[in-house]
């Protein structure tokens, strides 16, 4: 409360630590808008940097939403559907939203959000291909899938259904909010009428070369019967599970990659290690537990593993 009466950006710092604090949040909130828009620069700054806990990043685009609507709407356009952590990601198009509601007189930059939308369909149908390929290698050693492995699969399965939503939304908020929302629930009934009117509506605002991908995420499809609607870009399913493991440790999602790190340690795989070496000097402190637990495992068979 001191620190909203008398604001100053030396107080940036502390007040981003109060942000992992619930009962603090709210405080911290008002005390960094009451700095102003100086104090912009250095939350998206933390916003994106990897060094910054998650338990702080994930709050700031709810924070930055809280600032002068032009310039914050301004700072969360340039990372809607960017490649950091995809709690994060779905925040900033929260943050948009809670903007565009209250103000809808902001801006609607349309290259901006169709290439946001771009990014995400090429996202989701990433997590598809990863999860077709999950389902169907065998699995080295044992070739028993281990609950890491399943954890693996379903969190693939929800990054999918989340990337979904998150498209909707950002075309949502910039096009037709009410419609769309509408949209939104029945295909997560499987209404087949409502989702050929959602595909004929969206079909008016999507470019020719988002149409056919986008009708492939809003039909009820197996992920390799939504795969034959990717984007012309998307690589090839992967064959072993040694590439499958590496591209999800090279994924922008924080989640998939600490599973797939550990996954490769307890399965035992040593031609890992050099990648989780690498990891284990990461910026990211999760990244650097999971990676040393890994070698850990690598180093001794009898390291005790997560079990269902």
């Amino acid at each position: 409360k001191a620190m909203t009466r008398h604001p100053d950006r030396c107080q940036i710092p502390v007040l981003l630590t109060m942000l992992s604090e619930f009962r603090l949040r709210n405080a911290a909130r008002r005390a960094l808008v009451a700095i102003g828009p100086e104090a912009l620069p250095q939350l998206e700054r933390a916003m994106v940097d990897p060094d910054q806990p998650f338990e702080i990043r994930q709050h700031l685009p709810q924070t930055i939403s809280r600032f002068e609507p032009a310039a914050a709407h301004a700072v969360l356009l340039r990372h809607l559907g960017q490649g950091f952590d995809s709690e994060i990601v779905f925040k900033v198009v929260r943050g948009l939203g809670t903007l565009r509601a209250e103000n809808p007189h902001l801006p609607k930059p349309e290259a901006e959000v169709l290439a946001a939308c771009e990014r995400m369909v090429h996202q989701v149908y990433l997590s598809y291909r990863w999860r077709l390929a999950l389902g169907t290698l065998p699995v080295p050693g044992s070739g028993v899938r281990t609950p890491v492995g399943e954890m693996l699969f379903d969190y693939l399965a929800d990054h999918e259904s989340r990337a979904r939503e998150w498209l909707l939304r950002i075309l949502g908020m910039f096009y037709a909010p009410t419609d769309l929302a509408r949209i939104h629930t029945g295909i997560g009934k499987g209404d087949p009428v409502v989702v050929a009117a959602g595909l004929e509506l969206l079909g008016e605002y999507l470019p020719p070369r988002l149409r056919r991908p986008v009708a492939g995420l809003m039909e009820n499809l197996s992920p390799g019967e939504r795969l034959k609607f990717a984007p012309a870009s998307l690589p090839p399913v992967p064959t072993d599970c040694e590439t499958l493991l590496g591209e999800m440790i090279d994924a922008n999602d924080l989640h998939i990659r600490c599973l797939a790190a550990y996954h490769a340690g307890e399965l035992g795989l040593q031609q890992f290690r050099p990648r989780l070496d690498q990891l284990a000097t990461s910026r990211s402190s999760r990244l650097r537990e999971v990676s040393a637990r890994s070698l850990q495992m690598l180093d001794d068979p009898r390291v005790e593993r997560l079990t269902a």
